[in-house]
């Protein structure tokens, strides 16, 4: 199974407790130092049913967990709703990639905008606001960080 995932992506993992060689709960950990449950859900499916057991496996990284027998209906469901949480995540991140593509190019827009001569007498007055109520080092702390240079700078340019 690890060896797999380096080969090929999955969308959801069904992971037994109990295996031959290597402890399911293993695997999981083993999984869950590489991937997170929001990129690979696994849900695992035993014949261990007790509480101590299902905590185990959910502290360990489990997405969720089936009991054997398994109820067909019931794994579907599961799956079908990790499956729905997987892809909620997918266009959560791809939104949130997107929101900070858009910030980037208005931020660089205000200060393209910003820089412009007309701006040079806003500047002027809110550096010497800056600079009355907090000192010169705050006003140049921030128009250096926006800027590249310290408010006497750009006041004396314009």
């Amino acid at each position: 199974a690890l060896e797999l995932l380096d080969q090929q992506s999955f969308d959801v993992v069904l992971l037994d407790v109990m295996m031959p060689d290597l402890d399911g709960l293993e695997v999981l950990r083993r999984i869950r130092q590489r991937l997170s449950a929001a990129v690979l859900p696994v849900i695992m499916v035993t014949a261990k049913s007790e509480g101590v057991d299902i905590a185990e496996a959910l502290e360990a990284g489990a997405s969720d967990y089936i009991t054997k027998p398994v109820d067909f209906v019931v794994a579907l469901a599961r799956t079908k709703t990790q499956l729905a949480l997987k892809r909620a995540e997918e266009a959560s991140s791809r939104a949130q990639e997107a929101l900070h593509n858009a910030n980037e190019q208005l931020e660089e827009r205000v200060l393209e905008r910003t820089a412009e001569p007309r701006w040079a007498s806003a500047w002027r007055a809110i550096a010497d606001h800056l600079i009355a109520q907090r000192g010169a080092r705050v006003a140049n702390f921030w128009t250096e960080r926006l800027y590249g240079s310290t408010s006497e700078a750009i006041v004396s340019t314009s």
